[in-house]
């Protein structure tokens, strides 16, 4: 079982808040036999619209550079994962609003999120809200 991120519970939170169900925590991307990808979450809005969620809080545990890597990573293998296994849904990186504000504005962080294709929803920790889906 992953290690699960500080903030995922306002995470969730703030997903409910908008209009989500929580479908399952982990999501698992079982690309074969020995090999199963775990993504922190997925989420249900309809009978049809299901999203998956990868949760970063970059709480300072390790510098926000390492933490960006081992977030592009994850997210790039997840999608890619997704896409082995015919799992055509959508994948949406969480950052906190105060990140987004500060760290994300940086020039080559967004030109690595624009190039990625990275999909990122900002949520406010504080208030447990949705602040902005960037897709």
């Amino acid at each position: 079982m992953p290690a699960r991120d500080r903030c995922e519970p306002q995470v969730i939170q703030a997903l409910q808040k908008d209009g989500w169900t929580l479908v399952s925590q982990p999501f698992s991307i079982r690309v074969s036999r020995v090999e199963n990808a775990l993504a922190d979450l997925s989420f249900r809005r309809d009978e049809t619209t299901v999203i998956v969620i990868e949760v970063k809080c970059f709480d300072g545990i390790r510098p926000l550079q390492d933490e960006l890597y081992h977030a592009v990573g994850q997210y790039i293998f997840y999608r890619n994962a997704m896409r082995l296994v015919g799992l055509n849904l959508p994948l949406f990186l969480t950052v906190p609003l105060e990140v987004y504000q500060t760290f994300f504005q940086r020039q080559t962080v967004q030109a690595v999120i624009q190039e990625a294709k990275i999909q990122i929803i900002v949520v406010d920790i504080d208030r447990e809200e949705i602040d902005q889906w960037i897709t």
